[in-house]
């Protein structure tokens, strides 16, 4: 019957809204914990997209994407990717989209992969 297949999907999207709203203030909490970080410039997060924005803080003043030195994106997508965390880039951002639905267990995972990138390159660097 149309109407009951319809009226599934309907379910099916109220319980991936809820999960979301659910789970977003795990997400936010996890965003923040990466903000800390050395290569962390700024974050911006609306729901589950987050965009963080990476360069040296101590060049913050400085243009860093049109110094070849300063200018780390193609090291973080290589040391994300080395540490099993796909990601997007946009201008001076790192794009995080993960799917809608993430757990709790796999928000905490990404943390720390990305944690262990992001020391990759700081390390790397000094």
């Amino acid at each position: 019957h149309v109407l009951g297949s319809r009226g599934l999907g309907d379910v099916y999207k109220r319980q991936i809204v809820d999960h979301v709203r659910d789970i977003s203030e795990h997400w936010i909490k996890m965003i923040s914990k990466l903000a800390a970080h050395e290569l962390v410039r700024s974050t911006r997060t609306i729901g589950l997209l987050s965009a963080i924005e990476v360069g040296f803080r101590s060049y913050r003043e400085l243009d860093f994407r049109n110094d070849e030195k300063r200018d780390i994106k193609r090291s973080v997508v290589k040391a994300c990717m080395e540490h099993g965390v796909l990601i997007r880039i946009s201008h001076d951002s790192i794009i995080l989209a993960p799917p809608l639905i993430i757990s709790k267990k796999d928000i905490d995972e990404l943390e720390q992969r990305m944690t262990k990138a992001f020391n990759t390159i700081l390390f790397s660097t000094a």
